[in-house]
């Protein structure tokens, strides 16, 4: 049933949050390059593709609210701008992936973890082109798009903790 695939899925999340946790605290991890050192053009870019799906996200969900029903198709717009907000999140996440990724991975905790904001962009795209009205999808795009929220919590969460750590952790 759709509840214990749910249930699942959320131990598994569950699970490999805990291990993440365990990792970044008890190993020292290198210190990736910064992206502080990146052109004003990369900088842009990547502040650009968030604002815009941070922008993207926000008007699709007022749009949301009942008053708004009586104008126009709050669904179908919403969907799409959702779809759009993701898409620019995507890209925004493959940017910073790519910024970590070497050719001999010595930043190989942080080409993972940007990975898995990549993957979690990437359901929310498909989730959020599911909820388009004429797929006619929305119980999966949900499904795909709450694995990307617990993907999202997972990787920003290490990204968190990952720093806390650099700075002077002392947890055993």
């Amino acid at each position: 049933t759709p509840e214990l695939t749910i249930m699942a899925f959320n131990y598994i999340i569950f699970i490999l949050f805990f291990h993440i946790i365990k990792l970044t605290l008890k190993v020292k991890l290198m210190n990736p390059p910064s992206t502080l050192t990146n052109s004003k053009t990369w900088k842009l870019w990547h502040s650009f593709n968030y604002f815009m799906g941070g922008c993207t996200f926000l008007v699709g969900s007022v749009i949301l609210f009942p008053f708004f029903q009586s104008y126009f198709d709050t669904d179908n717009v919403s969907s799409y701008l959702f779809s759009i907000g993701s898409f620019t999140f995507l890209i925004a996440d493959i940017t910073e992936w790519m910024h970590f990724v070497r050719k001999d991975c010595i930043y190989c905790s942080s080409v993972v973890n940007y990975f898995i904001s990549v993957i979690s962009s990437t359901l929310y795209l498909i989730g959020s082109i599911l909820f388009i009205p004429r797929f006619d999808s929305v119980p999966l795009g949900e499904l795909l798009f709450d694995i990307g929220s617990c993907l999202i919590v997972v990787s920003q969460t290490w990204k968190l903790l990952y720093g806390i750590c650099q700075k002077g952790c002392k947890i055993r």
